[in-house]
């Protein structure tokens, strides 16, 4: 979501993304995202939850509403989160213009355009910071690509390099009382490799994109 929202702060149409969780359900990704905004004017954070918690907390509202507390705990805690998307709505394109942007620098499209940058956002899984992606838009072609920073490229390089030394170990001396739990488990060294591929291949392509994007200097 690169949607710019008016603050209901200081009311400048200065609310962008700066960082975004994506939700699992039994270890697999929903598509679910919670989004943490900033303000480029007055530095006001905001957190818009997905409208699926928003609607479960409602159901439980309704169902502990005979409980008195818990039901209007769950209705206030419903309420807040809503009335930060209706409190921060989206402002139309045409009418942002000279609007404080993300400080951050432009680069090139590949129609040889400058592009600016639309959000900035901070991935990480649980504590663990995975690097910032910053995307960006031509005001020509209207493409729309994304560049990491250097610790998003080193992390991805890192992950790739591990699990393909952790696959070879299991393939090359597989641990079992017998060949078939062997067998097993060099099953599992491929699994491992067929991780690192994909992680080289992200790698690979982090790296392209500030090759092909490189940064305008003024």
């Amino acid at each position: 979501m690169t949607a710019v929202r008016r603050c209901v702060q200081c009311k400048a149409a200065a609310l962008f993304v700066v960082r975004e969780w994506q939700h699992k359900a039994l270890g697999l990704f929903t598509g679910v995202k919670t989004f943490e905004l900033e303000c480029q004017n007055c530095r006001a954070r905001v957190v818009l939850h997905p409208w699926t918690e928003i609607n479960v907390e409602r159901v439980f509202a309704f169902v502990f509403m005979p409980a008195l507390f818990p039901g209007l705990f769950f209705w206030l805690r419903a309420r807040k989160k809503a009335r930060a998307w209706t409190e921060n709505p989206i402002v139309e394109r045409s009418s942002i213009e000279g609007i404080a942007q993300p400080r951050e620098p432009s680069r090139r499209c590949e129609c040889s355009a400058i592009a600016t940058c639309v959000a900035v956002v901070k991935e990480g899984r649980l504590t663990l910071p995975l690097g910032t992606r910053h995307e960006y838009q031509c005001p020509v072609c209207t493409a729309r690509f994304a560049v990491h920073d250097a610790w998003g490229i080193v992390f991805m390089s890192f992950a790739a390099a591990v699990l393909a030394a952790v696959g070879l170990l299991v393939i090359l001396v597989p641990s079992g009382p017998t060949a078939e739990i062997q067998a097993s488990n060099q099953g599992f060294g491929v699994a491992f490799l067929a991780f690192s591929a994909f992680a080289a291949l992200l790698f690979a392509w982090r790296v392209r994109q500030r090759l092909t994007h490189p940064l305008v200097t003024p």
